[in-house]
């Protein structure tokens, strides 16, 4: 008899909290009533109530992970994902995704936005790219964010947490989440700079310079002698690099 094909659940954050945390209240009580729209936490208030490993499921959300102390272990579309301090990920909306490790010293934050409810202002082309791109870079590995990224990042997660405990503005939080991915893209190691050219290669570029050289002069003297007794014509035909 063949297995029955499972497939892969969606889950919102209601599901998840029911599934895979155990607390004494519900989830209204920490993030109001909306928390597929927008939601941010810190690590370490959640961590602990949390049973792990999760099962493969999908969320209609984008969410980032950065981790300022400890360790988490996630995966994201079949890989596993290791995030240290220091580091920041991003899983984006429908993605497969499963949470298999938290350390016990972990800090850091979770967020997760709907783009289709937060990001409705000029800023919802701009989001939608940087998120690919950074999503691109992010399929098997975290970022790595140096000293200065790092205090940008966690700035930023600041603002986010202290807006969405109080005012819950969402063109502000659409602002901060723009200014995230592009503080996260640009801490994108640089590419490896690109080899120098080999010694055949200068000595073709040499070669043409002084073929352009040539033909510049023989040119020069074709137009000096046509002046002169507007008789003498020369044509010159060009393939490509190659004089024929």
């Amino acid at each position: 008899m063949m297995a029955q094909k499972q497939e892969i659940p969606v889950l919102s954050t209601h599901d998840l909290w029911k599934r895979y945390v155990h607390a004494d209240q519900p989830l209204e009580s920490f993030f109001g009533d909306k928390p597929d729209e927008f939601l941010i936490i810190r690590l370490e208030d959640t961590s602990f109530s949390v049973n792990l490993p999760t099962m493969p499921h999908r969320r209609e959300v984008n969410e980032i992970v950065f981790v300022t102390n400890g360790k988490v272990i996630r995966g994201a579309n079949l890989n596993s994902i290791e995030i240290n301090a220091s580091e920041i990920h991003l899983t984006l909306a429908n993605q497969i995704s499963t949470l298999d490790f938290l350390s016990e010293n972990l800090t850091g934050f979770y967020c997760h936005f709907s783009l289709e409810t937060i990001i409705k202002l000029y800023h919802k082309e701009h989001m939608i790219n940087e998120l690919a791109a950074l999503n691109k870079y992010m399929q098997t590995k975290p970022i790595k964010l140096n000293n200065k990224a790092f205090l940008s990042v966690k700035a930023i997660f600041e603002r986010l947490i202290d807006e969405y405990k109080t005012n819950n503005e969402l063109s502000l939080i659409d602002a901060y989440l723009v200014t995230l991915c592009y503080e996260t893209k640009n801490a994108i190691p640089k590419e490896v700079e690109v080899a120098k050219p080999a010694k055949a290669f200068d000595l073709t570029e040499q070669f043409k310079q002084l073929i352009q050289r040539f033909i510049y002069e023989l040119l020069q003297n074709a137009d000096d002698a046509s002046n002169q007794n507007e008789k003498l014509d020369i044509q010159i035909d060009f393939v490509d690099n190659f004089v024929i």
